[in-house]
């Protein structure tokens, strides 16, 4: 890692990466089979999630959704971008 890199992690809070990674250790038991090999498939569960952090941003600025919505599908969207990196 390069300086850079490391003051990027100093920067993140540890509670954010505690948040991730918990959600990354729930997924892997709820789902655990992921498309190891199938970057399509991955990519696809991936861009899943972060549609569906779209769409609790969108309610949150038209509809009156919670910002701690946005906040789970940020974390799920995180978590499952880390798998797909991991589980290739």
């Amino acid at each position: 890692m390069s300086d850079t890199d490391d003051a990027l992690m100093e920067e993140c809070p540890g509670w954010v990466l505690r948040l991730i990674m918990r959600e990354l250790r729930r997924a892997r038991e709820l789902h655990p089979d992921w498309p190891a090999g199938d970057h399509v498939h991955a990519a696809c569960i991936v861009g899943e999630e972060a549609g569906e952090l779209l769409k609790a941003a969108n309610q949150y600025k038209y509809e009156g959704g919670s910002a701690e919505d946005c906040d789970e599908e940020a974390v799920h969207t995180a978590a499952t971008a880390i798998r797909f990196l991991m589980e290739r």
